[in-house]
């Protein structure tokens, strides 16, 4: 712990502070959230701090505090340092352990977060991550991403072989004229044109003189009978090692080639990095106070692991608690983002796993009805902020019978354009649910189980979107017409046509519910009649 030091007043635009244990002081570098706070007069002359893993700048060689060499200072990180009681010791601390600081209170520009404690919400599927040649950064799903792989390594097999098949012709014509030159040789030579007789054959005790000599001799088959098993052996022997050093050969001639085609044949594994993403919650709810709690809280952050291992992504579940050490804080995707707080996973985190009580943030899964969602739309704008919608953290899953897909194409602000596909989903034959898909079916892996008529599908991780300004033309109980809500399925959307594949049970359940509801005649009418009010809404 140390003790800050410098002027009183006017921290406006200070980066720059005095630190003390008592003995001696040296600099620090302040970061943004800190500037802010001597700002404000949150720390000031006095104000005794609680320093975690502060980085040494300036110098990489070690010092005495007295000897300090221009220019070195500690950099502060926000997220590892907070302001200690007035009667807090100075200088090293008993546990070099960092304490854990509250999720909230944790802010993007602050640096490394040394220790936090947080509760596992929702784990999305692993995303693969790939930086094409042309400097395209491309994540895919599990599914696309062995499509790909397979339609890599086809396209480099054919090339390969190309390649190989060229080269082995090219060979494969020098051998034989090579070897056709040597027959010749070999048969004008009187001294082998005359070895028909047993004797001289019998003589032969190497062999390559006895593949030589039958060369030569005008009756290969003949001169074979003449041999004995000894030196058949030794001809085969000797046959075998030609083959051998002409594969050789072979071989180094094709890598030459594959050499010097250089960068038109793309290199054999491609560079491609798993990605999981997980949403994390405090473990206990927060104060909720203007000064400690720079993320929304309701919401919490997103949590990214690289190259996760397959033992950690076995220990990684939903609900479970885990203190986490050594996390990188960033912003978020944009300024407008609900989640303004990101977290990134070092090679230094570590994970150890707590036990979780009550009165955390964490929000069990559930299979949220098409009816459920419709139903949460209140006609009047002063009722709007009474909408109870069932998403918790803005996604939520679902399952229903496809009454319509509809595929288009839809130019972009920057005069691209883009592919969308519009599911419309029920679950009871009266409420809809639609789904957009940029990019296709096709972008996220779900075109087998969608695209079948009729097809009874469970969707997780759908991202809610309001609902529609177009009116569906099909009537509520009792309530009138009414839009019908909205969701957009992003890169970490699920979609299963088989209830056996779900994890969780009560998308399983739904599953179920929803077959033996399409038993029913009557909902197979519903649907009918639901599709063309759909299709006249549309062409409307």
């Amino acid at each position: 712990e140390g003790e800050k030091g410098g002027e009183r007043g006017g921290g406006e635009g200070v980066s720059r502070v005095e630190l003390t244990d008592g003995w001696y002081s040296l600099p620090a570098l302040l970061d943004p959230p800190l500037r802010c706070m001597v700002s404000v007069g949150r720390v000031t002359v006095g104000t005794k701090l609680f320093v975690s893993g502060a980085e040494l700048v300036g110098t990489s060689d070690p010092f005495h505090p007295l000897e300090a060499p221009p220019g070195a200072a500690l950099r502060l990180c926000t997220n590892s340092t907070r302001r200690a009681r007035w009667y807090a010791r100075l200088g090293y601390q008993p546990c070099p352990a960092p304490p854990p600081f509250p999720l909230p209170s944790l802010y993007p520009d602050g640096g490394t977060v040394g220790c936090t404690e947080l509760v596992i919400s929702r784990v999305y599927p692993v995303l693969y991550f790939e930086k094409t040649g042309d400097e395209r950064k491309v994540f895919r799903r599990a599914r696309m991403e062995e499509r790909e792989e397979e339609r890599y390594q086809s396209k480099r097999q054919c090339l390969v072989e190309s390649i190989y098949s060229r080269v082995h012709q090219s060979f494969e014509e020098e051998m034989m004229e090579e070897e056709e030159n040597k027959r010749r040789e070999l048969r004008g030579r009187p001294s082998l044109s005359c070895m028909m007789n047993t004797t001289t054959v019998r003589d032969l005790a190497d062999g390559e003189e006895i593949y030589e000599a039958m060369e030569s001799s005008f009756d290969p088959q003949a001169f074979y009978e003449l041999l004995s098993p000894s030196q058949v052996a030794m001809l085969d022997g000797h046959l075998q090692r030609l083959k051998q050093e002409r594969e050789e050969e072979l071989a180094r001639r094709a890598r030459e080639a594959i050499d010097q085609v250089g960068d038109q044949l793309p290199p054999p594994n491609r560079s491609v990095v798993p990605l999981l993403k997980m949403r994390v919650v405090p473990l206990t709810t927060p104060k909720t106070t203007p000064s400690t709690t720079p993320i929304t809280t309701g919401h919490g952050c997103i949590l990214s692991v690289w190259r996760p291992s397959d033992d950690l992504q076995l220990v990684l579940k939903e609900g479970k608690a885990f203190r986490v050490t050594k996390l990188s804080a960033s912003s978020g995707p944009s300024k407008h983002s609900s989640l303004p707080l990101q977290l990134t996973a070092t090679r230094q985190t570590q994970f150890k796993q707590l036990s979780c009580g009550s009165g955390t943030c964490y929000t069990p899964r559930t299979c949220v009805s098409i009816g459920d969602l419709a139903l949460s739309w209140l006609p009047s704008p002063r009722q709007h902020s009474l909408r109870s919608v069932p998403c918790p953290y803005g996604e939520f899953d679902t399952c229903g019978v496809v009454v319509l897909c509809v595929s288009s194409d839809v130019t972009m602000k920057d005069g691209t354009s883009k592919p969308l596909t519009r599911l419309f989903l029920t679950d009871d034959g009266e409420h809809v649910l639609e789904v957009k898909v940029w990019g296709g079916l096709q972008a996220i892996g779900a075109q087998n189980c969608v695209l079948p008529k009729q097809a009874v599908v469970g969707v997780a991780n759908l991202q809610w979107a309001g609902f529609s300004s177009i009116n569906n033309g099909v009537s509520g109980r009792g309530q009138g017409q009414r839009p019908h809500p909205q969701a957009t399925a992003g890169d970490t959307c699920v979609f299963t046509g088989q209830p056996h594949q779900v994890e969780h049970p009560s998308m399983r359940a739904g599953m179920e519910r929803v077959r033996q509801a399409m038993l029913d005649s009557k909902m197979s009418e519903s649907l009918v009649r639901l599709e063309e009010h759909l299709l006249k809404s549309l062409s409307s």
